[in-house]
């Protein structure tokens, strides 16, 4: 991979060097301020949502959301604390209202707490696996941005959104567990 990587920021220099160094200096620029953007925009968004977690943390709310996640939950994650568990069910709530900003950090803090040494768990590649897969009963980013795109029926997707999210988040749920943990964990697979 280091390679691949490697050859082709080699050939990407080489051909804005050959083709179009007078671009270089403004493509250098424009990439910077744009990727400066995007960090300072995902910083204030998680700092957003790591703050109303942390409110949410100390309502009836949370219990209520636990209460009805958590035999699917524990299920999934056998051997988890119960705060693991709570992380989990709320990043799979925000996940299923389409808010996937609110999801990230949450995930992130279950992954934090599910880490026991240098290789992934098992319980760690089913998290990553709900939040690729992404199970949404209302896609709300989705209709946002179609609302902003002047859509006449930003809505329409819904149906579709959650029919394809529910088939995907169970096959790829279904082969993670099916897979033994050596196949996709490497030598730390043993141990789960």
């Amino acid at each position: 991979m280091n390679f691949l990587f490697s050859a082709f920021t080699a050939l990407s220099i080489a051909s804005i060097i050959f083709f179009a160094p007078n671009s270089l200096l403004a493509a250098v620029t424009i990439s910077g301020e744009k990727a400066l953007t995007l960090s300072l925009k995902l910083v204030s968004v998680y700092a957003f949502w790591l703050g109303i977690l942390s409110i949410l943390e100390n309502t009836p709310l949370v219990s209520k959301i636990n209460k009805i996640l958590r035999p699917a939950v524990s299920r999934l994650f056998k051997g988890e604390s119960e705060q693991t568990q709570s992380y989990i069910s709320l990043n799979i709530a925000s996940n299923m209202l389409g808010v996937g900003n609110a999801a990230t950090p949450l995930a992130i803090l279950a992954m934090k707490n599910m880490k026991r040494g240098d290789f992934a768990t098992k319980n760690m590649v089913v998290l990553f696996m709900l939040n690729a897969t992404s199970l949404q009963i209302f896609p709300t980013t989705i209709i946002s941005l179609r609302a902003s795109f002047g859509s006449a029926n930003p809505s329409l997707v819904l149906i579709p959104s959650i029919i394809t999210s529910t088939i995907v988040t169970v096959v790829g749920v279904t082969l993670v567990l099916l897979i033994p943990a050596r196949k996709y964990l490497g030598k730390g697979g043993d141990d789960v």
